[in-house]
């Protein structure tokens, strides 16, 4: 879980970004999309720093998000298909481990 001042995502916000990106697999958008229409109501009050964080994390640690590279807008974020079976199995770990 995270603490205050560290720089570890919120592992809600990562279940929920990835959540998303099992049900709409071919879905991309930016930080501040996935901020306003992948969370549900009930995370909306994690703020964009937090999506940021998740979104670092799920690129770079765990390579189960894409980043498009930065142009004349923000880059777009996907998940990476062939990671898709690893992916579930978190999801499915992560409920079992409450």
């Amino acid at each position: 879980m995270k603490t205050e001042g560290s720089h570890a995502p919120t592992w809600t916000v990562v279940r929920e970004i990835l959540s998303h990106c099992l049900e709409s697999p071919d879905a991309k958008d930016t930080d501040e999309g996935i901020h306003k229409f992948w969370l549900t109501a009930d995370s909306k009050n994690w703020g964009i720093g937090e999506v940021r964080l998740a979104l670092d994390y799920l690129v770079s640690k765990k390579q189960w998000m894409a980043k498009s590279p930065k142009g004349a807008s923000a880059p777009l974020y996907c998940v990476a298909k062939e990671r898709l079976e690893e992916i579930e199995e978190f999801l499915r770990q992560s409920v079992s481990d409450r």
